[in-house]
């Protein structure tokens, strides 16, 4: 005859009561119904029965673990819904990417906010150009001394040994450069002095961006400094060669584009170039990883662009699945040298939030990942060189010095 037990406090806390499992029949493990506590299976279905049974408290187990590591949002404490939660884990925790640790509608929130300001501080900056670009017509017409007088006075000349860098959108239609044409890339440090170039050629010239490609053997100028902390390995010279920046006090290096192809995409007012390297593989080229440079946004020039490298950079998986930020170091020296402004780096954190979103979203020129994945260097193009009438501004500030001691 079967015993079975039960306990009053059990009884009381089932919303079923007498009627649900509350009853344990002796010999047995687990609680059951009245029903199921008298039945008396075997065989098979006893096996069954347990293996149901031992199924749905594993099912528990397992829902209550999971439960447990269900993600909460670090700005508004809610916990991550099953698809957020899935989206994470299907793509990978992003180093350094903190809108993982948000929710969707937070982290909608934040990139919502940071177009906003991104749009706000670009509004500021064109009218500030178009405020500087005025002021400076007016000047020019105080310095012509009335109708009928040609030219300007000596003191209204520029200051010398500086080059002329046109902006986009100041007098004419932006010109555009002719596919497979050399350009050069120069960064131009503040003072007007070029801290390096860089020998590229045309991909393609629209108003979303300029389209520039290098293969090995390029020629490029950098500073000595920097030049020989790659022949070294030492990046403690490179530390070097930021504080000479902060002096105004370098020289540059002839050098040339060493083992991969570069594709580089430059849209003209964003504070960063997305840039993609090919490496070699067996007979061909593939994608190593993609490479995000912080940076000042184009100013055309009649032989390329002018922009100034910022030293932090991100560089992405070929899959766009990981990235990882590099040279924060660096960045943070060059904070603290002041190389790199307060404003500048507003510019750069807001940079930062809108690389993440294209990432995320697969925007921008990640939308057309796969087609640029497989870009090849056009074989009938020569080695980009500079040009010979590109000369360095620091070198003819020395050039000039050495004039005025002779």
């Amino acid at each position: 005859m079967p015993v079975v037990v039960t306990e009053l406090e059990r009884i009381t806390a089932d919303p079923a009561g007498p009627g649900g499992p509350v009853w344990r029949r002796l010999g047995r493990e687990e609680w059951q119904t009245l029903g199921e506590a008298l039945d008396n299976p075997d065989g098979d279905r006893l096996y069954l029965v347990r293996w149901r049974e031992a199924k749905r408290r594993q099912a528990e187990r397992e829902a209550a673990k999971k439960e447990a590591q269900r993600p909460v949002c670090t700005r508004c404490g809610a916990k991550f819904t099953d698809e957020r939660w899935q989206y994470l884990l299907g793509r990978g925790r992003s180093w350094g990417d903190r809108t993982d640790e948000l929710c969707g509608p937070c982290r909608d929130e934040h990139f919502a906010r940071l177009e906003a300001e991104r749009v706000a501080r670009r509004q500021a900056e064109e009218d500030a150009a178009r405020e500087a670009a005025e002021a400076e017509v007016k000047k020019g017409r105080g310095c012509s001394g009335g109708a009928g007088r040609r030219g300007k006075p000596e003191g209204c000349l520029g200051k010398p040994g500086r080059a002329s860098r046109p902006r986009i959108g100041e007098g004419d239609a932006v010109r555009r450069f002719e596919t497979g044409q050399t350009v050069v890339r120069r960064d131009v440090h503040r003072s007007g002095q070029v801290w390096s170039e860089l020998a590229l050629r045309v991909v393609d010239d629209t108003d979303e961006a300029l389209v520039t490609a290098c293969a090995p053997g390029a020629q490029a100028r950098w500073p000595a400094l920097y030049a020989q902390s790659r022949v070294q390995g030492d990046r403690s010279v490179r530390t070097e060669a930021f504080d000479a920046m902060a002096t105004g006090e370098w020289e540059l290096a002839a050098g040339v584009w060493q083992e991969t192809d570069l594709l580089l995409w430059k849209p003209p007012t964003c504070w960063f170039s997305v840039n993609a390297f090919f490496a070699p593989d067996g007979d061909g080229r593939r994608l190593r990883n993609w490479y995000v440079n912080f940076e000042h946004p184009t100013c055309r020039t009649e032989s390329g662009f002018d922009t100034l490298d910022l030293t932090v950079d991100l560089v992405v998986a070929p899959d766009l699945t990981r990235w990882e930020w590099k040279d924060e170091d660096e960045y943070a020296h060059v904070r603290r040298l002041g190389i790199v402004s307060d404003t500048e780096h507003q510019a750069v954190d807001a940079a930062r939030g809108e690389v993440l979103m294209m990432l995320t979203e697969r925007s921008g020129v990640f939308a057309q990942a796969e087609r640029w994945a497989s870009w090849q260097w056009d074989p009938a193009w020569p080695t980009p060189c500079l040009p010979l009438a590109v000369t360095t501004a620091r070198r003819e500030g020395a050039e000039e010095r050495s004039g005025r001691s002779q």
